[in-house]
């Protein structure tokens, strides 16, 4: 796995740059990581299939879908509220919160590119 680390942080170039597609001075940082064979949507698919037709045990069990969507629901709630979660979650706390965000942006939230911004296609495409 590679992790890229950046010389600023991506948030104060984008807030200051007048550059819509600014360079980031980065660097590549290897992570080593456990060379198990991870399980492609494929092999997920079909053992979902196996499981109904020849009763084969799920490897990716709807359980585990539901943890991870709470974990990553528990996250934005934090992140928003910058309140710590605990887990399970209060369902009406989260609900109030998606109503309070909906009222707050109502699935209309825009950032505006600053005018005078520098617009150089070609930078997107570029290799550091």
């Amino acid at each position: 796995m590679k992790f890229y680390q950046t010389r600023k942080g991506v948030r104060e170039v984008r807030e200051k740059s007048k550059e819509a597609f600014a360079h980031i001075e980065t660097w590549e940082i290897d992570v080593p990581i456990a060379t198990a064979t991870p399980e492609s949507h494929k092999t997920v698919t079909q053992n979902f299939v196996n499981a109904i037709l020849k009763n084969e045990p799920l490897i990716a069990p709807g359980e585990e879908g539901v943890r991870g969507l709470e974990i990553g629901n528990a996250m934005l709630m934090a992140g928003v509220t910058r309140q710590a979660v605990t887990l399970p979650m209060d369902a009406g706390a989260f609900d109030t919160l998606l109503k309070d965000l909906e009222k707050q942006y109502g699935g209309k939230k825009k950032m505006a590119a600053p005018v005078d911004a520098v617009v150089d296609m070609n930078a997107s495409f570029k290799k550091a």
